[in-house]
């Protein structure tokens, strides 16, 4: 286990892919309470191991959504993978 170290912007660049993205263009009133915000193909909101409560798990299903579906539906599987990865991450050790 290593522990956090303090991370310092060095550029005045926003990097290519936020803008690819159209993360600017999001309302920080829909992301100023998130820890952590993945951008991908959608989250399996039914996967038994992930949870399904709307108070901690939400997503942005605006005009700046990349897809015709909802953000609990994932078609591909690949956002649901990388919230598994992380929920596993933030999980501590027993």
């Amino acid at each position: 286990v290593f522990s956090d170290h303090k991370v310092y912007l060095l550029s005045e660049q926003v990097p290519y892919g936020i803008k690819n993205v159209k993360a600017l263009l999001v309302s920080d009133a829909d992301v100023s309470n998130r820890k952590v915000c993945i951008i991908d193909t959608g989250y399996d909101i039914t996967h038994p191991d992930l949870t399904s409560d709307l108070t901690i798990v939400t997503g942005y299903g605006g005009g700046y959504s990349a897809g015709p579906t909802q953000w609990s539906y994932d078609g591909n599987g690949h956002g649901t993978h990388v919230a598994g990865t992380i929920a596993v991450a933030a999980t501590p050790a027993t």
